[in-house]
């Protein structure tokens, strides 16, 4: 099938125009990598079928998408726990599989494996790490300790109409 640009009036197949845009957006994928490209490049590449093999544009797109998308989300879910993934900690790995000269990747386990070896901290399903939600909880605890205000058994029987503190155990008060 063939159609005509309303630009130019020149001919071309709907694969031409399919092809078109897969580079037009491999050109903005490579734009969102910048100095990096070359490297992200690189690792794309491992992604060949044999050693002297080459991976197709179609293919390469989903990949550097799903790169984008991992370098924007900052984070990795490895064997059903998360990591904190940032772009340096990214890049380092990426370098050690390139180094390592392996081929024939079907998807990034491979690269998360390397990730979470290089040291990524662990986080919670909040996106907080050990560390952070330890602080927080030493916060929380010290402010509620501040709110909390100690009386003597007199004065709670003063609050309390009479009762003793026996008599409110497992009643809301």
């Amino acid at each position: 099938m063939n159609f005509i640009c309303p630009v130019c009036s020149s001919k071309c197949t709907f694969d031409q125009a399919a092809r078109d845009d897969l580079m037009r957006e491999l050109v903005h994928l490579a734009a969102f990598f910048g100095s990096s490209w070359e490297l992200v490049n690189e690792y794309v590449d491992c992604h060949r079928a044999d050693q002297w093999g080459s991976v197709t544009a179609k293919r390469r797109t989903r990949l550097l998408g799903d790169l984008k998308r991992l370098f924007t989300a900052a984070s990795i879910e490895v064997d059903g726990r998360r990591y904190r993934a940032e772009k340096r900690s990214i890049l380092v790995a990426m370098r050690a599989v390139c180094d390592a000269e392996k081929y024939g990747f079907r998807n990034h386990n491979y690269l998360k494996k390397v990730i979470v070896t290089g040291g990524a901290e662990r986080v919670s399903a909040e996106g907080k790490t050990a560390k952070e939600e330890t602080a927080i909880e030493k916060e929380r605890r010290e402010t509620r300790d501040e709110r909390r205000e100690t009386i003597t058994a007199a004065e709670f029987k003063k609050r309390h109409r009479g009762e003793s503190l026996a008599a409110g155990v497992g009643r809301e008060m």
